[in-house]
């Protein structure tokens, strides 16, 4: 955000400072179970979840975030203020980052999706304006239309881990 701020006319002579990373580290045991894994979490570490500027998800090994329970009627609603989302321990339902998924976090400047994933739905980002690393696993096989769309501060920074560029749909 400093960056942001400094490139401004009138902000460049002051001093940006950003503030305390607050990671919060939220287990999930079974699908389906994220708002109460992320309501303990938030308990035990004192945070509020406005605080929470970076979001790690992890769950056992065939555990998935159920695209219903977990994202769509948790996810999509909660920890608008993270800056970063890291999935990479978990598994999203079916393997497929859906549509409109993460679209219109604006707050949101690094997103780490689990490797298993192999679909990024159409408008999955779309909206997230500073937005700015993401990793696309190797097994991704295809992209949506629209699902990087104004992403504006993204520019260059897609890591494409396959060999095989993913298909997609339209235009990124």
């Amino acid at each position: 955000c400093g960056e942001d701020y400094e490139s401004q006319i009138g902000w460049s002579s002051f001093t940006i400072t950003e503030g305390s990373q607050n990671i919060l580290n939220v287990k999930i045991s079974s699908s389906g179970s994220l708002q109460t894994a992320a309501e303990g979490a938030l308990k035990k570490s004192s945070l509020t979840e406005d605080m929470v500027t970076d979001l790690v998800i992890s769950s056992p090994k065939g555990v998935q975030l159920s695209r219903a329970k977990d994202v769509d009627t948790y996810l999509k609603q909660h920890f608008l203020n993270a800056t970063t989302i890291d999935l990479s321990g978990t598994q999203l339902e079916r393997n497929k980052c859906n549509a409109n998924t993460f679209k219109g976090r604006i707050s949101l400047k690094y997103m780490v999706l689990p490797e298993t994933t192999e679909n990024i739905g159409n408008n999955s980002f779309y909206g997230c304006r500073n937005l700015r690393e993401m990793v696309i696993p190797k097994s991704v096989a295809s992209i949506g239309n629209a699902a990087f769309g104004g992403c504006d501060k993204l520019g260059s920074q897609i890591v494409v881990e396959a060999e095989v560029p993913p298909s997609y749909d339209g235009t990124i």
